[in-house]
């Protein structure tokens, strides 16, 4: 069995005069590494700009809002991306649990994370078993029309047709 921590412990053979014993001095080192500024200067506003513009680009890129769907491609991948940076907004379920919760195939929001793990090179704990992170994608096979996004699409909307009839 693990000991219980001490948060108050001293050790009785402690010389408390000895410099070793003192706390570390992190007043001193955040300044030195640019983390305890007081008030965010205009460079890290510009920083925070742009990397909020990549991230919002990313979000929109692909959709047509032109068509009545396009806010359905940019919220699918705000949450792909989401999932992606902490599962826990969506108090911690899968993936595929959560494509479930929203009526949605989960090619649909796997192929969106896993291009935002690749496009900000960030992995949560749901993606351990990503073995092609950092690879090119695969091309499709030349039989195949419209890849696994359509496939998925198609099969949703066979589901939806049958459950009409």
């Amino acid at each position: 069995m693990k000991p219980e921590f001490l948060e108050n412990y001293r050790n009785e053979h402690e010389d408390t005069l000895d410099a070793r014993t003192y706390d570390f001095d992190w007043a001193d080192l955040e300044p030195r590494l640019g983390e305890a500024e007081e008030e965010l200067e205009d460079r890290d506003f510009a920083a925070l700009a742009s990397a909020l513009q990549s991230i919002i680009e990313w979000i929109i890129e692909g959709a047509d809002f032109t068509k009545l769907d396009a806010d359905a491609h940019v919220g699918r991948r705000a949450i792909a991306l989401f999932w992606t940076l902490n599962p826990d907004y969506f108090e911690g379920v899968s993936l595929t649990a959560l494509a479930n919760r929203l009526g949605l195939h989960k090619a649909m929001l796997s192929a969106q994370a896993a291009e935002a793990r690749r496009k900000f090179g960030i992995k949560n704990r749901g993606q351990a078993h990503g073995w092609n992170f950092g690879k090119a994608e695969p091309k499709p096979p030349e039989t195949r029309k419209g890849g696994a996004l359509a496939e998925a699409a198609m099969s949703q909307l066979k589901a939806r047709l049958a459950a009409m009839r």
